[in-house]
């Protein structure tokens, strides 16, 4: 550690202040958003914080402190944390927090949600330089920078949506037919995962579980996909084993996101996930895949939801989806042909600009590490 600098515990030398416990129904207003431990929920009339930085306290996720700007109102799934003295700025306190956001979430304890263990977070050693003038040098060149990453990375994120439009702007070109038929009659049969998310196993050795966080528009995403043993893989299959060509709809949360199981792969399924079979004799796996994850299925599936807090469709009503058909197999695999260049285009622009967002991320961590470790 660089000398001037000194180590001690969080709660040596902070106070740690909980939200307040509020009820949507009786408490909620219209004027200050209530946060907890995420993104805003609902309004009230009053508010308890001020522009301040907030830590994640029941449910946490992996980005579990976040800086809310302007008057809120903090219930009791967040925190807050401010200095004893004014040997800590407050500033610097919260570049502190920001910096060691990963080591916090790592202190969630539970399998169902994740809970702060506060006696490690109080605990939680944090270092700073003991002159004044040194945490607001660090302060102002982290504002800085982090300002001209956000401006790139929100530049990218932009592009990255603009791309994704443009592929469903195609989708919705390219699949509309005043002909259409019910799903059912297109497959040889649709089945819903009868199982529940174990998963047990982690190794990527063993059997990757599709899950509904791993279904794309139309791609797996495999950053986020989790693997279960032999013996839970064997527990998983029968009745449903995906199979080539076999397509896995995402019907609760994210609905409407779907892929095509490739060759050579080996899949389970998790929960809220359903399967089709397509009848290969009257459509092409991957035709039904776009005409599944277009606009104009998409709009029919939001139309039966029946979540309140979480989007479902029933499989009943999937069953019932209006594809659009009216065309030849010959026809389907030039429709297929053309989607699928784009489709290359518009994910080579994507992968561009997923790349930048993730250089945006490891530019923030490469400073915080400088700062913190007395380099800046």
């Amino acid at each position: 550690m660089k000398e001037g600098w000194k180590t001690e515990k969080l709660n040596d030398v902070c106070i740690i202040d909980y939200g307040t416990r509020v009820v949507r129904k009786k408490d909620g207003g219209s004027i200050y958003p209530v946060y907890g431990g995420g993104g805003a929920t609902f309004k009230m009339d009053t508010f308890n914080r001020e522009n301040c930085l907030v830590v994640a306290r029941f449910a946490m996720s992996e980005q579990c402190t976040r800086f809310v700007s302007g008057k809120f109102f903090l219930n009791d799934s967040g925190l807050t944390v401010s200095p004893k003295d004014t040997i800590l700025s407050q500033n610097f306190l919260n570049w502190i927090l920001i910096a060691n956001n990963n080591l916090i979430y790592s202190f969630g304890k539970g399998s169902a949600q994740k809970n702060l263990d506060m006696e490690e977070f109080r605990s939680m050693k944090i270092s700073y330089p003991t002159n004044p003038s040194e945490q607001q040098r660090i302060v102002e060149i982290l504002d800085t920078e982090f300002e001209k990453i956000d401006v790139l990375k929100a530049n990218a994120e932009k592009n990255l949506q603009n791309a994704k439009d443009l592929f469903q702007a195609a989708l919705k070109k390219e699949i509309y037919s005043d002909i259409t038929q019910p799903l059912i009659d297109l497959c040889e049969s649709i089945i819903d995962c009868p199982h529940s998310t174990p998963i047990k196993s982690s190794t990527k050795t063993d059997y990757p579980c599709i899950r509904t966080s791993e279904l794309g528009m139309g791609i797996i995403i495999w950053p986020s996909m989790q693997y279960v043993s032999k013996d839970e893989y064997q527990k998983r299959i029968g009745r449903l084993t995906p199979r080539y060509e076999d397509i896995v709809y995402g019907r609760e949360g994210t609905i409407g996101n779907a892929i095509m199981i490739p060759k050579d792969y080996h899949f389970c399924l998790g929960q809220r996930t359903t399967l089709f079979r397509p009848n290969k004799s009257i459509v092409n796996p991957q035709y039904l895949l776009y005409c599944v994850i277009s606009p104009f299925v998409y709009k029919q599936a939001m139309e039966k939801n029946t979540g309140c807090g979480v989007a479902h469709v029933n499989v009943a009503d999937i069953k019932q989806f209006k594809i659009p058909m009216g065309r030849t197999i010959k026809e389907q695999q030039s429709i297929v042909f053309k989607l699928d260049e784009i489709s290359n285009n518009c994910s080579a622009l994507q992968d561009n600009y997923t790349q930048t967002i993730a250089l945006c991320d490891d530019l923030k961590q490469a400073l915080l590490r400088k700062a913190f470790s007395g380099e800046l």
